[in-house]
């Protein structure tokens, strides 16, 4: 009988680890994050504060990453400003083995305006130098 009762709680424990370790991944889908809200994106706490950030866990901006028109040249007198949306997105998962991808929407590409091109490309360079 006590071998039955060590069989049976050595396989629940068997069990119970393949339970939690059962999820491939985790997709965090986050958009329009790029307008900060008294100096902060609440979403972004928000995901930060309830999924485990983890080598299972994918983070994708679906764009629209800095609002109004895309990440201004660095010589532009608020620039800091302006870019401290697209900074809180990039620090989200530092310190973790999470990865994450940003995808580009039209207010990031100048609302297709004239230098939208020149816009997302500079906020590729930006984000790339992070890593």
């Amino acid at each position: 009988m006590k071998l039955f009762c060590l069989v049976v709680v050595l396989f629940s424990c068997y069990l119970n680890s393949i339970a939690q370790d059962s999820l491939q991944a985790t997709i965090v889908l986050i958009g329009d994050a790029g307008q900060l809200i008294k100096g902060h994106t609440p979403v972004l706490s928000g995901a930060r504060n309830t999924v485990p950030f983890n080598n299972k866990t994918t983070i994708v901006f679906l764009g629209d990453n800095l609002y109004q028109t895309g990440l201004p040249d660095d010589a532009t007198p608020n620039y800091a400003t302006k870019k401290a949306a697209l900074d809180s997105q990039i620090i989200i998962a530092r310190g973790t083995d999470a990865k994450v991808y940003m995808i580009p929407g039209n207010h990031d590409w100048q609302n297709g305006g004239r230098g939208g091109y020149e816009t997302i490309i500079r906020q590729q360079q930006y984000v790339d130098s992070y890593g």
